[in-house]
């Protein structure tokens, strides 16, 4: 599956509200169990990178992390770097992809 399926897939999940943007409303879901798969930009600091991969490895929420700010961004709408998926359905789609990809 190519990179554009899965941002085209990303953008219908956000539209479906099935997403949560930005490092603290993700750190907020994560600590609230609601995360299921998360995006990070490249461009992301790596002291940010350093906490958000911290607190996934913590619990086991796998994460992406090939696409650019720009790219997220495009797929949503919005100028993003962390996108956190919420619905375990889109989740284990999004894994299914990245894992063909």
């Amino acid at each position: 599956m190519n990179d554009q399926a899965i941002l085209n897939l990303l953008g219908l999940a956000f539209r479906a509200q099935k997403v949560v943007s930005g490092f603290d409303l993700v750190l907020q879901a994560i600590a609230h169990q609601r995360v299921s798969f998360v995006f990070v930009a490249q461009e992301t600091s790596p002291k940010t990178l350093k906490e958000l991969q911290y607190q996934l490895s913590k619990t086991k929420i796998p994460s992406f992390q090939k696409f650019s700010q720009a790219q997220l961004s495009k797929a949503i709408g919005r100028s993003r770097k962390i996108i956190a998926i919420t619905d375990p359905g889109f989740a284990r789609r999004f894994q299914e992809l990245v894992t063909k990809n």
